[in-house]
Order: C-alpha cells, then sequence, then structure tokens
C-alpha cells in the first residue's frame, strides 16, 4: 500500500463503521419487523395467528384499518394524530386495536398510579385473560381508566389495560417485550410450530386480545417512526428506509474494497536507499579541519563575521543588503555596548595568528548567545588586556588545535 492511499483508506474504513454502528442504532436490527425471526421480530406472532386460522396482512402505517377484526401497532409510542383518529375509528366500527406501546395520543398512558388496599384488589377484570399467569418479560405499568378493564400488575400499573370504544375496543400493552419472539418461544424445542399450547402465557394472552381465531383477520402495521421534530433524537440516517439504509452500506463497503485494492503497490518490494545522515556534529569538525588545514586565520575570520552578520540582520529586522557598520553600530545599540568595541569584533580587529581566531570564535559564540537569548557562555575571568582587540568580557581560552 503507498503511502498517499493510506489515509484515504484509513478515512473509508472510518466512514463506513460509522455507517454501519448508525444503521444497526437506527433501524434496529429488524426490530418489530412481522418477517424478522431474530429475538425482537414478531414471525412467531404472525405464525401463532396462522395455525388458530387467522389471516394475517402487514400493513403500512398509513393504510386503512377498516374491515379487519384486530390490528397489531407494535410500535405505538410513535403514532400521529391523524393515525390515531383512524384507529379509534376502526375500533368504534367494532374492532380491537392493540397497541404494543403506550401512546399518548390514543389508549391507556404510563404516569404515576395510586396504589389501593391489597384486600380490595378486584383482580383481573378482562374475560379470557383471568386463567392465564403472569406474563414474561413485563413491560412499563400501564394506568388503567376509571371505566377500563386490566389485567396484571394491579394496583401498581397493570400490563394490559382495555378501553371499550364504540363497538370495540383499544388495548395497551406495557411493552413489545411481551410478544416479541424471545418471550413467546422460551417453551419452544428447535423446529417445534408455535400454537397456543407451547408457547408461554403470552402467546394466549396475545392470542385473546387480538381475536385470533378460524375466519378471523388481524393486521399487523410494520414498524414506524414519528416524523422529525416529534422524535428529538432521530438522525437522518434513520429517516431513510431500510432497502436505502440497506443500499447505502453495499455502496461503501464497495468503496472500501475499491480503494484498498487502488492502494496495493503491484510487484514486488523494492528497497529504496536513502541518504546517509551525518551528526550535526561531525559536520562542524570536519569544516573546522578543512578550515585548519587551509591556514589562513584572516579568510576564517571573514567567513565566521559574515555568517554572525547575517544572523544578526535576521534577529534585528536588518534589510540583509544592508552594510556591515550600519548593522554593528544595531547590534552595539541592542546590547548597549560602546559601537567602537562590537566594530571591532565583528568587522575592524585583523585575526592574523590561529590563537587570535580561536579567542575571536569564542567572542562571537558570546555575542551569538546574548543576541538570542540574552545570556553569555560562563568562562574563566581573564586579567589584562587583549592586544587583539578582543572585549574586555569574561571569556574562555580554547586551546589551539
Amino acid at each position: 500500500m503507498n503511502r498517499r492511499a493510506g489515509p484515504a483508506v484509513a478515512g473509508v474504513v472510518v466512514v463506513a463503521l460509522a455507517v454501519v454502528v448508525v444503521a444497526g442504532r437506527g433501524g434496529g436490527g429488524g426490530a418489530l419487523g412481522p418477517d424478522e425471526k431474530g429475538p425482537r421480530g414478531l414471525s412467531i406472532t404472525v405464525d401463532l395467528a396462522e395455525q388458530l386460522g387467522t389471516r394475517v396482512t402487514v400493513i403500512d402505517a398509513g393504510d386503512p384499518v377498516i374491515g379487519y377484526d384486530a390490528v397489531l401497532v407494535p410500535s405505538a409510542g410513535a403514532t400521529q394524530p391523524d393515525q390515531a383518529r383512524r384507529w379509534t375509528a376502526a375500533a368504534e366500527a367494532g374492532a380491537s386495536i392493540v397497541l404494543g406501546q403506550p401512546s399518548d395520543r390514543i389508549g391507556a398512558d404510563i404516569g404515576d398510579y395510586e396504589p389501593v388496599d391489597p384486600s380490595n384488589e378486584p383482580g383481573c377484570t378482562v374475560d379470557g385473560l383471568r386463567s392465564l399467569s403472569q406474563p414474561r418479560n413485563p413491560g412499563e405499568p400501564v394506568v388503567p381508566g376509571p371505566s377500563d378493564e386490566f389485567c396484571f400488575g394491579y394496583p401498581t400499573g397493570a400490563q394490559v389495560v382495555v378501553s371499550r370504544v364504540g363497538q370495540g375496543r383499544i388495548v395497551t400493552l406495557g411493552g413489545t417485550s411481551l410478544f416479541e419472539n424471545a418471550s413467546l418461544s422460551e417453551r419452544l424445542e428447535p423446529g417445534q410450530d408455535p400454537t397456543a399450547d407451547n408457547l408461554v402465557d403470552n402467546g394466549p394472552m396475545l392470542a385473546a386480545l387480538t381475536d385470533m381465531g378460524r375466519g378471523s383477520t388481524l393486521a399487523i402495521v410494520r414498524p414506524f417512526r414519528a416524523p422529525t421534530g416529534e422524535g428529538g433524537d432521530q438522525s437522518p440516517f434513520e429517516l431513510l428506509s431500510a432497502k436505502w439504509r440497506g443500499a447505502l452500506i453495499q455502496l461503501l463497503l464497495a468503496a472500501l474494497l475499491l480503494a484498498v485494492a487502488r492502494a496495493r503497490r503491484v510487484g514486488r518490494h523494492v528497497d529504496e536507499p536513502l541518504p546517509v545522515s551525518i551528526a550535526g556534529s561531525e559536520h562542524t569538525e570536519a569544516v573546522g579541519d578543512l578550515l585548519r588545514r587551509r591556514r589562513d586565520p584572516a579568510g576564517t575570520a571573514t567567513l565566521l563575521r559574515a555568517q554572525i552578520l547575517s544572523s544578526a540582520r535576521r534577529q534585528l529586522g536588518i534589510d540583509q543588503s544592508a552594510a556591515d557598520p550600519a548593522v554593528s553600530r544595531a547590534v552595539a545599540q541592542r546590547l548597549q555596548r560602546p559601537p567602537e568595541q562590537v566594530d571591532a569584533l565583528l568587522i575592524s580587529s585583523p585575526i592574523n595568528t590561529e590563537s587570535a581566531l580561536v579567542r575571536l570564535a569564542n567572542d562571537l559564540e558570546d555575542l551569538r548567545g546574548e543576541l538570542t537569548h540574552g545570556t553569555t557562555v560562563n568562562r574563566p575571568q581573564r586579567a589584562g588586556p587583549d592586544p587583539s582587540g578582543r572585549l574586555p568580557r569574561n571569556s574562555g581560552r580554547a586551546h589551539t588545535p
């Protein structure tokens, strides 16, 4: 893989993983789907209804519901006002509308509940459920109204609340966990068909509430979500249908494979020679050795001074074409030193011997430190004036090579 393709491939991988994670969160992994055979699917509910002779139809939330004996709405918590009106009208016409989740627009809702004296508890008041045991995996307790029938969990709140509406009824369940595959199949052996006899009591409960039986009709509403602004936590990805989400994931995976294929280096690996690296200290020693061999102290001094002057121009913001005397005066002003001493160090003091060159190099290094950091190298005090024109400051002796 070449270096240019590496970041591109990494970016595609990150995007693909993020999309897959969001898809898993947004889509629910087939949760509450009538054809979904996973733990949160409803395939066993469909099988149970068909075993009992009920004709099952899968519809969308916007489809008409008049004419069905019962309508199961798993994701009722996202019910919208127009849906609530249509489903209530169907209940008034004689249908049983079974809400898999409490809704604040239709049926009973969850909320604070006032317990009564257990000795006065009237028990289950829903016909057909009195002989059943407490259901598995209950959801949130639902608050029954004054005229509602209820079962399972009273007086702290019921798992089933039946509200009579016209000729029919609206049934509110505590949660979809009451009729998901994971709850209904706890007694099923592998390969065994679900019936009202081999399911846990959740199965007979659901059969009674949805009027399952030979010749009856049941509509199961596909999972749906509240439109944007209602849910509050929806992402744009969640607004896409499952087919569009799957197609987008496949496109991203194809792009990932293409990026990996294009990033591969075809052919055998070829070692590329690297430039030889030389330590800075070795380079300095090599240059110093060459200058020493020249036996030209004056030329070497000119080179050292030119380097310091060029560095001073950059640090003091002086034009590179400025004359050396002007730079010397600017350095003296910055360091608050006599101009003639700085001029002797940078320009005018003659250097004819190697010992004088070494002293000049030390002084120039001190000058560089003062310009850059405002400090000098701490060297032993020298006694007496220096006839070579060296500044009368602390400076160390360097051995002549």
